[in-house]
């Protein structure tokens, strides 16, 4: 068994594709599922080092994103409810548009092969190619915009 390494579903040894989020397997480094640790786990909430806030220009409405990820976003999405129900039909943003997620201690957005597409700071992104994000970019899904702002966790 291989475990996807977006959305950490697991797939069959060979699987091209994930049959949860669809994020094609041959380019991804396979983790094994027996390779998992308790370690492993720790690792992956220690790298979600901000809080992700994503502000929606239109409403101007801040939306505060649950802990730890991965978080797909678009019309129809259960992760981020107060976003989908802020899509509106002429706004070319599929059900499963995009997916945004920690990895290595760095937030990646990644189009999900979307009908129209994912800018980031007015460039379009090649569809299940992770772009990395920083504070303050400008994310669009079809022609639905919002800010991304990274609230880093007070040093302990």
């Amino acid at each position: 068994m291989i475990r996807c390494p977006v959305c950490g579903a697991t797939a069959l040894e060979g699987s091209l594709y994930c049959s949860e989020c669809g994020v094609p397997l041959w380019e991804q480094d396979e983790v094994r599922e027996e390779s998992r640790s308790p370690q492993t786990e720790t690792r992956l909430l220690d790298s979600c080092p901000a809080q992700v806030e994503l502000w929606l220009e239109r409403e101007d409405v801040t939306v505060v994103l649950p802990e730890p990820g991965p978080w797909e976003l678009g019309r129809a999405t259960k992760d981020v409810p107060m976003l989908a129900e802020a899509i509106r039909p002429r706004d070319g943003v599929s059900r499963r548009h995009a997916r945004l997620y920690w990895e290595n201690g760095r937030l990646y957005l990644m189009d999900l092969s979307s009908t129209n597409g994912t800018k980031v700071n007015g460039q379009r992104i090649p569809p299940w190619h992770p772009v990395p994000l920083h504070d303050g970019d400008v994310v669009q899904l079809g022609r639905f915009r919002f800010h991304v702002h990274l609230i880093p966790r007070e040093q302990t």
